[in-house]
């Protein structure tokens, strides 16, 4: 078609409604543009805060690590220790004259303690199987 043809065949009404039209479009671009910038702005303070956070939690499990480790290994050499005190303040062999190391014999057990009433637990025969206290 022609430019003069098109002239011809769009009426000023015709012509207001697609103005019309268009201009509502126009709205609807510019809110769609203010509201993509604003999700972009969000997604970069998203994107800050996540960062600082990933950042706390490395270096707390670091931190949580490198305590677990030094904890460990103050413990492997206080249990050195309490075991060398053990083995040589009980005469050598740790556990006195058992496993035939030598050394000083703990000497015989102390006798249990004895219970609420009389000898603790007893079985009776004759109360039916039950104990008495």
């Amino acid at each position: 078609m022609a430019v003069d043809n098109w002239n011809k065949l769009v009426d000023k009404e015709h012509m207001d409604v697609l103005v019309a039209e268009l201009g509502k479009l126009e709205l609807m671009a510019d809110a769609l543009y203010e509201e993509i910038t604003w999700i972009r702005e969000k997604e970069t303070a998203m994107r800050d805060l996540n960062e600082a956070i990933n950042t706390k939690v490395v270096t707390f499990s670091a931190a949580t690590l490198l305590i677990s480790i030094v904890l460990s290994v103050a413990q492997l050499f206080y249990l050195k220790r309490f075991w060398k005190g053990k083995k040589g303040g009980g005469g050598g062999g740790g556990g006195g004259a058992v496993g035939g190391e030598g050394g000083v014999s703990p000497g015989p057990l102390p006798p249990p303690p004895a219970g609420r009433r009389g000898q603790g637990l007893a079985h009776t025969p004759a109360g039916g199987g039950r104990f008495r206290f």
